[in-house]
């Protein structure tokens, strides 16, 4: 513990935040709670793992993009190397398991003297050596085993990767059974335009969160501006650019108020600057308007707090069944009001009201669906469009085709042939889609194997984790020899309520897809189109 600690200081000292947060992470995992720099180290540890891992994914997507720019043959063999490079260390994993064992009933032989081992410290002490070395520090728990694998492909790619020290969460060991297939790999790389996109985007984003890191979990504010300044130079433009802009211009701001800093010789390195630039490329925005108007935000906060008190209170008498009371007022918000910042949640409840209005007139839903389908149009990619959509086919009713492209802008519903093919006889995958955010990726896969265990012991089933695309995470359960026995197993695994109530409970999409399929469904990330292949295929039995 004493080394590790050290190390962290030293590399801390240095500023070398990858190393400094393994060697953190491992001393946090032997040290005792009472210790005095127990509170600090475990804070360190954790600011700094959010740090990396924003590196990470910089240094994971730009790798993954300098694959896609090779040429086909140059990328193929670079897939056969990691490949060849996984399969190397699992062999050496398993054959130093294999010595361990040995030389842990040599130390039985020679050194215990017949001693009954929980006695022999010696051995006890090589016994718990051996098995950090290879599984890592683990926590006190069933099924440990399954409970944190690695589930990242790609993650040594990056060049100048330094050495991780002993334990904590660096340390751990990716299971032989998650190395992936070829077609795996060449499916993850994202090198069709939608996929790069999406790579670009999430590069760009770990830019910015890396430098929130820095600023305000490290006390690094040159990092921090390196971070924000690499942004805006690297991409043209972004989804954080305006918020990085900002957050240059009050940094900068702050480093003149507090330091007196200074740098004449740089033209960018001043507040005024990267105020300037805010008004000249983004007028009238909201950054902007705190620039003119320091006050704005504290202003904003007091109007938005004022409009939910309205809220809950006509949400109140919705719930005391004034019904048309609260139609009324509610109308008159949304008319009135057009910058709500509760207005997509108004529209919600005014379609609860003519719900409530409906059940009294006999029970007609259509006045209710079409109030729903205002919602999905007036404010969609919100949470409130997702359940009033939801609400929708719960009352049978359907997304028409009007509505629908309302509520997508006028996207067009010709129909196209589906990329995917039904091929019952091919192998088949069940998997589990979640959102990410949504849920412990770690300990869903580890609910899945002991599930395996209990009641698919004899079929050999892998559980392995993917992220498919920027907001959702895909586990997938391996193999089934064709369709109709993976569906034997959707049935069973979506119906049980008791060892996988969290996950039936959580509302994750599940489904099951040929390994065919799975490759395309990889690379065009088309989930929806997918489902409605699914649903027509193996729920309804299409051909």
């Amino acid at each position: 513990m004493k080394s590790f600690l050290r190390l962290g200081d030293l590399y801390l000292e240095d500023l070398n935040y990858p190393l400094s947060q393994a060697y953190y992470d491992s001393a946090r995992t032997y040290m005792e709670e009472d210790n005095d720099r127990f509170e600090e180290v475990d804070a360190l540890a954790t600011n700094l793992t959010d740090l990396v891992n924003q590196l990470n994914i910089i240094s994971e997507q730009d790798s993954l993009l300098a694959l896609c720019d090779m040429s086909e043959s140059d990328r193929l063999a670079k897939i056969d190397t990691i490949i060849a490079n996984l399969e190397y260390e699992a062999e050496q994993r398993r054959l130093a398991a294999e010595a361990a064992e040995a030389e842990a009933l040599a130390a039985m032989d020679d050194g215990g003297q017949g001693m009954f081992w929980p006695y022999n410290a010696q051995l006890k002490m090589a016994g718990r050596r051996n098995f950090l070395d290879f599984w890592g520090d683990r926590p006190l728990e069933d099924n440990w085993r399954r409970s944190r694998k690695v589930g990242v492909t790609f993650s040594d790619l990056a060049e100048d990767a330094p050495a991780e020290a002993g334990g904590g969460e660096s340390s751990e060991v990716r299971d032989p059974d998650d190395i992936p297939s070829k077609e795996e790999l060449l499916a993850g790389l994202p090198c069709e335009p939608g996929a790069r996109d999406t790579s670009l985007a999430m590069i760009a984003e770990a830019y910015y969160n890396a430098g929130l890191a820095y600023k305000e979990k490290m006390n690094d504010p040159e990092n921090a501006i390196d971070s924000w300044q690499t942004l805006i130079e690297r991409f043209d433009d972004s989804d954080v650019h305006p918020t990085a802009y900002y957050q240059l211009f009050r940094t900068y701001l702050q480093r003149e108020i507090e330091e007196n800093y200074q740098n004449p010789f740089c033209e960018t390195c001043n507040s005024v600057y990267w105020e300037e630039e805010i008004l000249r490329r983004y007028p009238g925005s909201e950054w902007a308007t705190l620039i003119e108007n320091p006050e704005y935000a504290d202003e904003d906060a007091m109007v938005r707090e004022e409009q939910r008190l309205e809220y809950e209170q006509h949400l109140a008498a919705y719930y005391g069944k004034a019904y048309q009371q609260t139609l009324l007022d509610v109308n008159a918000v949304i008319e009135r009001d057009s910058v709500n910042h509760f207005m997509c949640q108004y529209r919600l409840l005014r379609a609860q009201c003519v719900a409530g209005l409906s059940s009294y007139a006999g029970g007609d839903r259509e006045a209710y669906i079409n109030a729903l389908l205002e919602v999905v149009s007036s404010c969609p990619d919100t949470e409130e469009a997702d359940h009033a959509r939801e609400l929708v086919e719960l009352l049978g009713g359907t997304l028409g085709e009007d509505e629908v492209d309302e509520a997508v802008g006028g996207t067009d519903l010709a129909q196209e042939p589906s990329r995917y093919k039904h091929k019952p006889f091919l192998e088949h995958y069940f998997a589990v889609l979640i959102p990410v955010g949504r849920g412990k990726v770690e300990d869903i896969r580890a609910t899945i194997s002991d599930f395996n265990s209990d009641y698919y012991g004899s079929m050999n089933l892998r559980v392995t984790a993917n992220l498919i695309d920027r907001n959702h995470q895909i586990v997938l359960i391996k193999s089934f020899p064709r369709q109709d026995k993976g569906m034997e197993y959707h049935d069973i695994f979506t119906s049980n309520r008791e060892d996988l109530i969290t996950i039936n409970s959580s509302g994750y999409t599940m489904f099951l897809i040929s390994s065919e399929n799975y490759v395309e469904l990889f690379k065009s990330k088309d989930t929806e189109g997918y489902l409605t292949f699914f649903d027509e295929f193996y729920l309804q039995g299409g051909e």
